[in-house]
Formats: structure tokens, sequence, C-alpha cells
């Protein structure tokens, strides 16, 4: 892996090798946060290509302010937010990007196949009922959840304060909660 720092610097002097370097260093972490978003593997490949046009023509005003990382989130979610605007439709999350192996893990056990199982679905109704909310309150989610950024990353990336994320993570929670509830009372089921 190259240098980061140095990296930027040579694609700030218009070193076209060292952004293409970049391009393949994070093309590939972009386009799973874009199918996430998008769920549509050709709008997620050109949201990621239209992320490093952006990036190619402003990578000189990158201060280091922030993490590149964050930045670059930032470059490919407002991306992503204008493809779902400009489509009016709402997108679900795609069920099987999500990694069986982490979906699987258990720490204290060896595994058990119908635990396992039971596991999976679990946590593919939990993705269902994320499907569910408002996109203000799914973005944060899936960025905190699906893709581990902290709030402050978040709130860079979605270009919203911290407290803001905060709320938003806080009523998401709430909301898939109030859904598991439901579930469990047998009065929820996938929208259609």
């Amino acid at each position: 892996m190259h240098n980061l720092t140095d990296l930027i610097h040579r694609c700030q002097q218009g070193d076209l090798h060292a952004f293409a370097t970049l391009y393949d260093q994070f093309q590939e972490e972009l386009f799973d946060l874009a199918w996430v978003i998008l769920r549509d593997r050709e709008a997620a490949k050109d949201a990621v290509q239209e992320t490093f046009l952006v990036v190619f023509q402003k990578i000189e005003t990158f201060r280091g302010e922030s993490a590149f990382t964050t930045w670059l989130t930032a470059i490919l979610v407002n991306n992503c937010r204008q493809r779902l605007r400009r489509r009016k439709l709402r997108q679900l999350l795609p069920l099987d990007s999500l990694s069986a192996g982490k979906l699987a893990q258990s720490a204290h056990s060896p595994p058990n196949p119908a635990a396992v199982v039971a596991r999976r679905m679990e946590a593919e109704l939990l993705w269902q009922m994320v499907n569910q909310l408002d996109e203000r309150l799914r973005a944060p989610i899936l960025l905190r959840y699906r893709h581990g950024l902290n709030c402050d990353e978040i709130a860079k990336a979605l270009g919203l304060s911290i407290n803001t994320i905060y709320e938003q993570l806080s009523q998401g929670r709430k909301e898939l909660e109030r859904l598991r509830r439901e579930h469990e009372a047998g009065h929820w089921r996938l929208a259609d």
C-alpha cells in the first residue's frame, strides 16, 4: 500500500500515475458503499467513476482538515444522494452484500449450523428493517454499522452537524426497536 499523504500530494501535482494508484486503492471500497446505497450495479459503477472525476478535478482543494477517506466518502455519498433524488425511488439495502462471515461469527463457541442459520436470519431481518427507515435515518445507520464510520466521519460525509448525526442514529435505533417489537408481535411485514 502506498503512503496516502505522498500519493495525495503527487495527485495534487498532476501525477496521473499517482491518481491511477489512488483509484485502484479506493475504488472497490467506494463501489461497495455505492452499491449499498443505490442497489444497482451499473449506477454504483457510474457513481464511483463520477466520484473520481470530482476528485480528479478538486484534489488540489483537499487540505487534510479531515481524513482523506472522509472527504472521498462525502463526495460519493453526495453523488449517490443526487442519483436517488433524480430517480425518486426508494432503494433497498442489498442483503447479499453483507459479509456472511461477519454475520455468522461467534467468538465464544464453535459454529453450530442451526445457530449460524438463526443468526443470519436475524441479521437479514434487521437489514430488511433498516430498509424501511426514512433515508435521513437509514444513511447514518448504514455508514455507522455497515461501514464502521464514527459519528464525526458520518457528519462530515453527510454534511450535517455531529449533534444531528447523534440524533438521527438515536431515532434510527428507536425506530428499529419499534419495528422489532412489531415483528415479534406478528404485526410487521416487509413493505412493498
